[in-house]
């Protein structure tokens, strides 16, 4: 029998910080023939965790400043997925926004067929093998509380990777698996550290479209506050770690990269969860870049200058934030 031509296509969905770059880092790795493809959707105007996930043999394209599954983005996340029936790949995996709302994969598929009658020599099609949700067990009950994305993840996903379970108790990871069920009773559930999955258990898990389907709720008048920082290259000899924990309080998510001194660190924060070190990455154009996205709609562009000008005592002709 000859072997299928067909590119199986991962849906990963996951709120911020949940551990879809880890995921996915593991995923590649197992790939030894360097076969996999990766569409990485960003938030924010710059992808960092394209920048993480950079490495010889990976395909890879980044799609930022909004969801593939509102409109601002769906046309170029369609056109990305035709690019790829052409390039040497046998997966696609697709990093989908922490603050996407997923809606129908199949119905984005189905507007490929348009594309594709436009150019007859493309051998290949998409085999859509599911969506896996990732979740932070020590964040995930009370995002789910107010976050409609978070909840459609899960209400849309047939594996749900219950992440950091370590950070948890076994009373807690027990609430956690409640709400999971209680949001979608027939999603499998699998629960790790480091997001640590054998790649083939996936088509174990995974069945295509989960019958609950719905338009994506993504939508740039209910976008959440957020933006790039752009500080100038002496911020590295500053309190960047005192910055980012001042402004924690309002902020779900921050991410980035900084110098202290010659070191480049990578910043990434969920909540008032702040996590840096020093990393060996090539990200040199995006150093001193802290990518943010507010816990709320609600302007904070005041609250971001007076912090701005605390720490670094500079006003913002040297030190700016460009809003999404």
């Amino acid at each position: 029998m000859e072997k299928s031509t067909d590119i199986e296509l991962y849906l990963i969905s996951g709120f911020l910080g949940s551990g879809k770059t880890t995921f996915l880092k593991k995923m590649l790795k197992e790939d030894a023939c360097g076969r996999t493809g990766v569409i990485v959707n960003e938030f924010g105007r710059e992808s960092v965790d394209g920048k993480i996930l950079e490495r010889d043999g990976v395909q890879l394209v980044e799609l930022s400043n909004g969801s593939i599954f509102c409109a601002c983005l769906k046309p170029n996340f369609v056109k990305s997925l035709v690019a790829f029936l052409s390039q040497p790949v046998d997966r696609l995996f697709v990093e989908a926004s922490g603050m996407a709302d997923p809606s129908s994969m199949e119905k984005l598929l189905e507007e490929l067929t348009p594309l594709l009658q436009k150019n007859r020599e493309l051998p290949r099609k998409y085999r859509y093998m599911g969506a896996v949700c990732i979740v932070d067990a020590g964040h995930f009950l009370g995002l789910s509380e107010f976050l409609n994305p978070v909840i459609s993840q899960v209400r849309k996903s047939s594996l749900v990777i219950m992440n950091k379970i370590d950070t948890v108790t076994e009373k807690g990871r027990e609430m956690v698996r409640s709400r999971i069920r209680e949001i979608n009773p027939e999603a499998a559930i699998v629960e790790t550290s480091y997001a640590d999955i054998p790649q083939e258990q996936l088509r174990t898990y995974l069945h295509g479209e989960v019958p609950f389907v719905e338009e994506s709720q993504n939508k740039t008048s209910n976008r959440p506050f957020g933006g790039s920082l752009y500080m100038p290259s002496f911020a590295g000899d500053m309190d960047v770690e005192g910055f980012l924990r001042a402004i924690a309080p309002r902020m779900i998510r921050m991410k980035g990269f900084f110098y202290k001194g010659k070191q480049l660190y990578y910043a990434d924060c969920v909540g008032e969860d702040i996590r840096i070190e020093p990393t060996d990455i090539d990200a040199e154009e995006l150093a001193n870049e802290i990518v943010l996205i507010a816990s709320t709609g609600e302007d904070q562009t005041a609250f971001l200058e007076e912090n701005m000008r605390r720490f670094f005592g500079e006003d913002l002709s040297r030190v700016i934030f460009l809003p999404n």
